[in-house]
C-alpha cells in the first residue's frame, strides 16, 4: 500500500474575509456564492437539482436530500459558487459516475461532498475533479475515490487549497493530484493506494510530502516514512521531497504557523477527521486500509475491487 499524509501546508496568513472559518491557504480567499438555492432532488437535472444550482453564477448551495446523484454527463461548476455538502441529512451527499468540473471558473467552495467517478464514465480522458485554469478555488472535507484520468486534475490552475479531504483509490491512470501554475495548499490530506502524483506539483506547493520536480525548491521538516508494511507504526526520519531541492528553512513566512502537527498527531488527525463528514462505507473502507498500517492496501483498476455494495460505490 502507498500512503501519503500531507500535514505541513505552507499557505497565506490567515486574514479577514476568509472562505469559510477555519479555512487556510492560498484558496482561502475563494468568496463562494450568496444566492440561496436548495437541491431538492437526487436526478440528474431538472429544476431543485446540483446540476441547475451550479448552472448559474452566484450561488450559495444547500441540500435537503441526502444520497447519491448519479451523473449522466459530467457536471459544470460555474464562478462564485458555494456548495455547502455538510448542509445535507445524514449519511449526506455524493456524486458519483462523471467529472465534476471547476475548470476555467473562479471563487469557488466545495466542502463536504463525495465525488467518485469510477468505471461508470465512459470517458477514460476525465478526471474525478478539474480544476484546469481556475482560480481562487477551495475543497474542504472533500472525499475523491476512483478518479479515472486524475483524481485531481488543476493544470493551469492559481490559488487553490485542499484540505482535510480523501483522495483514495484512483483507477485507470491511478494517479492522485496533477497541479501546475499555482501557488496551491494541501493541508491535512490523507491520500491511499495510489500509483503516482500524491501529489505531482509543478509549481510553488505548500506541504509536507510531495512528488516534485527537481527545479522546485522545497521545505521539509518533522517527515516520516513507514514502508515496512509490518503493521507498526514506526517510520523513520525522511526530508527528502522526490527530486526537489530541500531548503533550510520555509520560503513562507507564515507557514510555521499552520505546521502545528508532528508527523504522529497528523497521523492521528488526519484518520480521524478527514473526509467528507459524516464518513460513509467507501471512507470507512478506505481509512481502515490505512489503519492496517500496510497489512492491507492495493491498486486497483476497478471499483468493484473494493468488494463493497453498489458495484463498490457504496450505498449513501
Amino acid at each position: 500500500m502507498r500512503l501519503a499524509i500531507s500535514a505541513l501546508s505552507l499557505g497565506l496568513p490567515l486574514v479577514a474575509g476568509l472562505a469559510f472559518e477555519g479555512a487556510v491557504g492560498f484558496g482561502s480567499i475563494a468568496t463562494g456564492g450568496t444566492e440561496a438555492y436548495v437541491v431538492s432532488s437526487l436526478a440528474d437535472s431538472g429544476t431543485g437539482t446540483l446540476r441547475d444550482a451550479t448552472s448559474v453564477s452566484g450561488r450559495n448551495i444547500t441540500f435537503s436530500v441526502s444520497g447519491y446523484i448519479v451523473l449522466e454527463s459530467p457536471l459544470s461548476i460555474s464562478s462564485h459558487t458555494t456548495i455547502n455538502g455538510q448542509t445535507a441529512p445524514s449519511p449526506g451527499i455524493g456524486v458519483m459516475g462523471r467529472e465534476v468540473s471547476a475548470s476555467s471558473q473562479s471563487n469557488v467552495i466545495v466542502r463536504n461532498l463525495r465525488i467518485r467517478q469510477g468505471t461508470l464514465d465512459p470517458d477514460t480522458g476525465k478526471s474525478a475533479f478539474n480544476m484546469g485554469d481556475a482560480s481562487n478555488v477551495i475543497l474542504d472535507h472533500v472525499s475523491v475515490e476512483y478518479g479515472v484520468w486524475d483524481s485531481v486534475d488543476a493544470v493551469g490552475a492559481v490559488n487553490i487549497t485542499v484540505s482535510n479531504s480523501i483522495i483514495a483509490l484512483p483507477i485507470g491512470q491511478q494517479f492522485g493530484a496533477h497541479l501546475e501554475t499555482g501557488p496551491v495548499t494541501w493541508y491535512r490530506n490523507l491520500w491511499v493506494c495510489g500509483h503516482n502524483r500524491q501529489p505531482l506539483t509543478k509549481g510553488p506547493p505548500t506541504l509536507q510530502r510531495i512528488q516534485a520536480p527537481f527545479y522546485i525548491n522545497v521545505y521539509a521538516n518533522g517527515n516520516f516514512l513507514d514502508s515496512n508494511n509490518n503493521g507498526v507504526l514506526d517510520g523513520t526520519a525522511s526530508n527528502t521531497v522526490g527530486s526537489a531541492i530541500v531548503l533550510s528553512a520555509p520560503w513562507n513566512s507564515g507557514s510555521a504557523a499552520l505546521a502545528g502537527l508532528t508527523a504522529q498527531q497528523a497521523y492521528a488527525s488526519v484518520i480521524a477527521s478527514a473526509g467528507a463528514s459524516p464518513r460513509d462505507s467507501v471512507d470507512a473502507y478506505v481509512v481502515s486500509l490505512v489503519e492496517s498500517l500496510g497489512t492491507k492496501g492495493q491498486i486497483i483498476t476497478n471499483q468493484t475491487s473494493t468488494g463493497l455494495p453498489n458495484n463498490g460505490y457504496g450505498t449513501l
